[in-house]
């Protein structure tokens, strides 16, 4: 979710970014990682009743073709036909009926994500599933906050558990190392 996860980390340039939700899926952690290091993976899952926020990014063909290589497809993933909802707008609380940054859908686009490869731990119960790196966590909460994502599953990402890791995991590590590469190299 988080945009230097695209851009400084895997050199993309997205033509377009915007908070999104996925009705009917659910986030799991079921690519297996390194255990003790990164133990697991985020993928979505198609999940009735179930919802995930998260960013829909607009790439180029070749960008697309980058995030696959990256991501193993199709070894560790595969590609997922999908239809979310961009955010529209958000509603700050409202004392006469209770609610709370009510957020406002668009209608839906056509997009992809991606979904476990393996179809035996796509099956499995998300109880089944490893809870990711505390780093792994913190790399989907900097792209919640940057993103304002909604604030209800915001915090049922603050809610998630965490394995034990050595170092608390690599990935907000690996990301603050290509955020600074960045910043300290010229541009080619």
């Amino acid at each position: 979710m988080c945009s230097a996860t695209m851009t400084d980390l895997r050199a993309l340039r997205p033509l377009d970014a915007r908070p999104a939700v996925l009705p009917d899926h659910d986030l799991r952690f079921n690519v297996p990682g390194i255990r003790g290091v990164e133990p697991s993976y985020a993928s979505v899952e198609p999940a009735e009743g179930a919802c995930v926020h998260g960013v829909l990014y607009d790439l180029s063909e070749e960008d697309f073709s980058r995030v696959c290589l990256t991501e193993a497809v199709p070894f560790a993933y595969r590609v997922h036909r999908c239809r979310c909802r961009p955010y529209v707008s958000r509603e700050e609380s409202n004392a006469e009926d209770g609610t709370i940054g009510v957020t406002k859908y668009g209608d839906g686009v056509a997009a992809y994500t991606l979904r476990a490869a393996n179809r035996a731990l796509r099956a499995q119960p998300a109880s089944r599933d490893v809870p990711p790196s505390q780093q792994y966590l913190n790399v989907l909460l900097r792209g919640a906050s940057e993103f304002q994502l909604d604030e209800r599953y915001v915090e049922k990402l603050l809610g998630q558990r965490t394995s034990s890791t050595l170092l608390g995991g690599i990935s907000e590590s690996m990301l603050d190392m290509a955020i600074l590469r960045k910043q300290l190299l010229p541009a080619n």
